[in-house]
């Protein structure tokens, strides 16, 4: 299964039934829009004897390395497990086109790298060089929303990670994502996740313990 980013879905199975599941998070960058332009199936069949699974255990055996070679291995596992996606979904050869025009890729790469700070339109659009209301409107209509609505999707993404991650508090998550005030940070983080931080985390660690499973 592929889901995309924000897509709410569910599942459930058979009492009789026994199954185990495993998320990967993980972004492609820059934005490339492969559902909406494509239709690629959400969900694809691979054969047994597939390299997929291959690939998949591997990604578990060095998931949680420090080594530099794992951490490029890793990610080279993922686009090649993408890239075995696509060909399997699609019927035919496809081309894929950037969601995000050239004067807004800056713009991007500095929202990445400063979700700690205040990121205003003004900046934003002096960034993009565009005018603030004509950077407003582009952004909306290339992205899907407003500027400061993906900020904070941004920051509630990185606030996701650091409560699954990391042991540190949740002032220092809600600081280093970029959230001011504890209290806004826990509403926030119920309205985007279902869940409190806390009751997150204590799921998270719960998932975490439990026997990794295997395709």
């Amino acid at each position: 299964f592929f889901i995309p980013a924000n897509k709410k879905h569910t599942f459930y199975n058979k009492k009789s039934a026994v199954f185990s599941k495993y998320f990967i998070h993980f972004d492609v960058y820059p934005l490339i829009n492969f559902f909406n332009d494509n239709s690629l199936s959400y969900k694809i069949h691979v054969s047994k004897d597939s390299c997929v699974y291959e690939l998949f255990e591997r990604y578990i055996e060095i998931l949680d390395s420090n080594r530099i070679a794992d951490k490029m291995e890793i990610k080279s596992i993922l686009f090649r497990m993408l890239s075995l996606y696509i060909t399997i979904s699609s019927s035919s050869d496809i081309s894929v086109s950037l969601k995000v025009p050239s004067s807004l890729l800056d713009t991007l790469t500095y929202i990445e790298k400063h979700l700690t700070e205040e990121l205003s339109n003004e900046t934003l659009a002096q960034i993009s060089h565009l005018h603030p209301n004509h950077f407003v409107r582009t952004f909306k209509e290339k992205i899907g929303q407003t500027p400061q609505r993906y900020i904070t999707q941004k920051r509630m993404d990185a606030a996701k990670r650091l409560t699954e991650e990391t042991t540190l508090s949740f002032t220092e998550i809600a600081a280093l994502s970029g959230i001011h005030g504890s209290t806004h940070f826990t509403k926030l983080f119920k309205t985007y996740f279902g869940q409190t931080p806390r009751q997150y985390r204590k799921f998270a660690n719960s998932a975490m313990r439990a026997h990794k499973p295997k395709l």
